[in-house]
């Protein structure tokens, strides 16, 4: 597996162990450029442990990681990372916090893509707003503005509408696609929902646990934009069943 100018991001028999634990083996992925990848699996299969060796707060104990062609070393302004619980500073507005990292590097002329942003997320009327003022479903719009903020070539995502109710979720995985067709970054996708998965992405890896490795990957070819709606599809269910059966064999025929 060899990188071309296309793929944004490679692992190659990516692996990681904590002693005698070995948490990830073998693990070997490539993700174009603009492409929505989603990994699913069981708690422990290892893909927040992927996601943290991407964004390079983690290092692998085998393989390699590459980005652009390049080895990640640490963590980079190419990648961002959005979390299951929003990280806004409490004490700075919205405004203030979706700049926060591009302030920080003395980036100048931000101030028209942050009101972009701000608009793209449905958030202009609540720049002047703290986090405490906003809902679940709202601090992650800013949160997402915020990655969004530094032009990385990769968004890294850990469920991040996996605290959200089912309505907000829905509506977040709505406009989470909005910003794709808008922005077309690159996105790395983690969640347990499948649903969510197939509605999202346009792969779906589907992980096993002990130690945690990849058991197959599935390409989504559901046009977009992608509404709920989709889930009552038969071939949507199909692909569910799929993944349902990979996860839970003993459960679930294929």
């Amino acid at each position: 597996m060899t990188a071309t100018h296309e793929d944004a991001l490679l692992l190659r028999e990516v692996g990681k162990s904590y002693g005698d634990f070995t948490a990830v083996t073998d693990v070997s992925l490539t993700v174009r450029q603009s492409e929505i990848v989603c990994l699913v699996g069981p708690s422990g299969c290892g893909k927040s442990t992927l996601l943290n060796i991407i964004a390079g707060f983690e290092k692998a104990t085998g393989g390699d990681v590459l980005i652009g062609g390049r080895p990640i070393t640490g963590p980079g302004p190419d990648r961002a990372v959005v979390f299951q619980q929003d990280a806004l500073f409490p004490w700075l507005r919205v405004f203030e916090n979706i700049t926060a990292g591009v302030r920080a590097r003395r980036v100048q002329g931000y101030e028209a893509r942050a009101e972009e942003l701000l608009r793209q997320v449905r958030l202009e009327d609540f720049r002047r707003s703290y986090p405490y003022q906003l809902s679940g479903g709202m601090r992650q719009r800013a949160s997402i503005a915020r990655a969004l903020m530094s032009d990385s070539k990769v968004l890294l995502m850990d469920e991040p509408f996996g605290a959200l109710d089912a309505q907000t979720r829905g509506e977040m995985q709505g406009l989470l696609q909005e910003i794709w067709t808008a922005y077309r970054p690159t996105i790395v996708f983690i969640t347990h929902d499948i649903e969510e998965a197939l509605v999202i992405g346009d792969r779906v890896v589907v992980m096993g646990a002990s130690p945690g490795r990849i058991l197959e990957t599935l390409q989504v070819d559901f046009p977009r934009p992608r509404s709920l709606e989709l889930t009552t599809r038969p071939d949507f269910n199909e692909m569910k069943r799929r993944i349902l059966h990979l996860l839970h064999p003993k459960i679930y025929t294929a």
